[in-house]
């Protein structure tokens, strides 16, 4: 038990290393604003839907990109939104290859 849980944790520790050298470089700073307010319009739409949970979450996304737009990569890698984008985009990535599917740039969630 306690091998299959430190095998689990290291190869998770690898995928965030991976995740976050990915994340520096897929979101250099000149992105960033445009990031956030994709999660400002985001927060705004789950608000008017009376989705506050939601709502909260993206504008704390929003909130925490606002401070990496002054050239701060090291605070962009460790973005929680983004490395969860990265990650969900690699595994999707992986699953399709694993099947022989040809991959496609848009993640629909469920699928």
């Amino acid at each position: 038990m306690v091998t299959l849980g430190l095998n689990y944790s290291m190869k998770r520790m690898a995928c965030l290393l991976q995740c976050g050298e990915a994340v520096r470089d897929l979101f250099p700073p000149q992105v960033l604003p445009s990031w956030r307010r994709r999660l400002e319009d985001m927060a705004y739409y789950f608000y008017r839907r009376k989705e506050e949970r939601n709502a909260r979450l993206a504008l704390a996304a929003a909130v925490a990109l606002g401070g990496a737009g002054d050239g701060g990569q090291a605070e962009v890698s460790d973005h929680p939104f983004l490395l969860a984008l990265v990650e969900k985009t690699l595994e999707e990535s992986s699953r399709e290859q694993e099947a022989g599917q040809e991959g496609t740039r848009i993640v629909v969630p469920g699928r």
